[in-house]
C-alpha cells in the first residue's frame, strides 16, 4: 500500500494532475524487488516518463508517511461507522413509513457474529 501510494504521488508529481489514478493491480513478483525496480516497472507500464531522477528514498519514505495517515483516518472513520448504520436505517424506516408501511426494527443475530446484524421489516 506504501508503494502504491508513494507511486501515485510520483505519478501525479510528473503529470501535475491532482486527481488520482486508478491502476490494475501489479504481478506480486514485482513486490519482491525494491521500491525504484517497482516504480519503474509501473512507469513502463503506466506509458508515465520522468522527467527527472526522483529521490526514491525520501518518495519512499512520503509512500509509508501517506500509508500512515490513511491508516489513523480510518480508524476514525471505524468510530462513527455503527453511529451512521443505524442512523441510515432509521432513515429507510421513516421512508417506508411516509409510505405506508409498518415497520418494526430488530436484530436476527448477536453482533459478535456479524455486526450487519439489524433487520428492518416492512408490511402493507
Amino acid at each position: 500500500m506504501a508503494w502504491k501510494l508513494a507511486f501515485q504521488q510520483l505519478w501525479q508529481a510528473c503529470t501535475t494532475s491532482a486527481g488520482y489514478l486508478p491502476f490494475n493491480p501489479v504481478p506480486k513478483t514485482w513486490l519482491n524487488g525494491d521500491f525504484k525496480s517497482y516504480c519503474l516497472q509501473l512507469c513502463e507500464r503506466e506509458q508515465l516518463t520522468l522527467p527527472y531522477e526522483p529521490d526514491w528514498h525520501a518518495l519512499e519514505q512520503a509512500g509509508f508517511q501517506r500509508q500512515h495517515d490513511v491508516l489513523r483516518l480510518q480508524l476514525l472513520r471505524h468510530c462513527f461507522k455503527r453511529v451512521l448504520e443505524l442512523w441510515l436505517i432509521m432513515d429507510m424506516a421513516v421512508y417506508l413509513q411516509n409510505h405506508a408501511y409498518k415497520v418494526s426494527i430488530d436484530t436476527f443475530c448477536a453482533h459478535a457474529l456479524t455486526p450487519r446484524n439489524i433487520k428492518i421489516e416492512g408490511s402493507r
